[in-house]
């Protein structure tokens, strides 16, 4: 999936959510000005419940945006060395699917 649309479905579902992170200046950081266990503790408490967190992380591994949080990850210069180890794996988002949130820019119906 591309960058942008990836982008158009996560903006698509916000229309209808506020995930956990709106308005919580944190999420805007840039990875260097963020501790490795501030991130994990808002992977934990904000993005690990997210109804838009494979969306999220759809953008964010497509975008690599230089700056803020995207799923519980940051993907800014340095930012390898600071993600936070997830203890259950098995609740990484798998990949992304239309059929949970359908975008009408990317869907192929």
């Amino acid at each position: 999936m591309t960058a942008d649309a990836a982008f158009a479905a996560l903006s698509f579902a916000l229309q209808d959510i506020v995930p956990p992170c709106d308005g919580d200046p944190r999420f805007i950081l840039e990875p260097r000005e963020i501790s490795r266990s501030e991130l994990w503790h808002l992977s934990i408490t904000k993005c690990r419940g997210c109804p838009v967190r494979k969306l999220c992380a759809a953008y964010g591994d497509a975008a690599r945006p230089e700056a803020g949080i995207w799923a519980g990850k940051t993907y800014g210069p340095g930012a390898r060395r600071r993600q936070p180890k997830d203890p259950n794996p098995a609740a990484t988002p798998a990949a992304l699917t239309n059929q949970e949130y359908p975008c009408p820019l990317t869907s192929t119906s």
